[in-house]
């Protein structure tokens, strides 16, 4: 805005999606039926809040009765996810759920959140965990892998070996075994 000709120049398109930087003086000029018209200027500072500082992290699971269903404790993917060190605000000071996809987690409403005793079904799953700040509001997600491993199938073997030396014990060599 020039104040000597009051003319604007680079006019905001989009108010509602303009990025600021952390100290920014904004020109406003408001009228009235076109004939009355005032110029404000607007001195925005932006302080940010600390982030919180989560990272991805996996669960495993051995499903013992050859089925992908296990339950997963979720509040066992917090500590992986969240360390205290890297983070300014303490955990107890965070409201952390956990969805199933990374929309939910953005959104955050809470009646879409999984329970924390959650049964996956599938060898591989996705969901998303969600640290809020209950001050603030401010959140970070994180991807928790929930990987379920199915135990190696065996089936009964017979070993055929000769003892060369007849002193009853035999030498076998069981990685030669496991081959077949």
């Amino acid at each position: 805005y020039n104040a000597q000709t009051g003319e604007f120049s680079k006019e905001v398109p989009r108010p509602s999606d303009f990025e600021l930087g952390t100290q920014n003086i904004i020109y406003v000029k408001t009228s009235f039926a076109n004939a009355c018209a005032s110029v404000t200027a607007l001195k925005i500072n932006i302080n940010f809040l600390a982030p919180i500082v989560v990272k991805p992290t996996v669960l495993k699971k051995c499903s013992f009765d050859s089925s992908a269903s296990v339950q997963f404790d979720l509040n066992e993917a917090i500590p992986l996810a969240f360390d205290q060190s890297l983070n300014q605000i303490n955990l107890s000071n965070l409201k952390v759920e956990f969805y199933h996809t990374n929309n939910e987690a953005n959104i955050g409403n809470s009646a879409l959140a999984l329970p924390n005793l959650y049964t996956g079904t599938q060898t591989l799953e996705i969901a998303w965990i969600r640290f809020t700040n209950v001050a603030t509001g401010c959140y970070s997600i994180a991807e928790v892998h929930l990987e379920t491993y199915l135990p190696p199938k065996t089936t009964l073997h017979t070993l055929t070996v000769c003892d060369n030396n007849n002193d009853g014990y035999f030498e076998v060599d069981l990685l030669a075994e496991k081959e077949r």
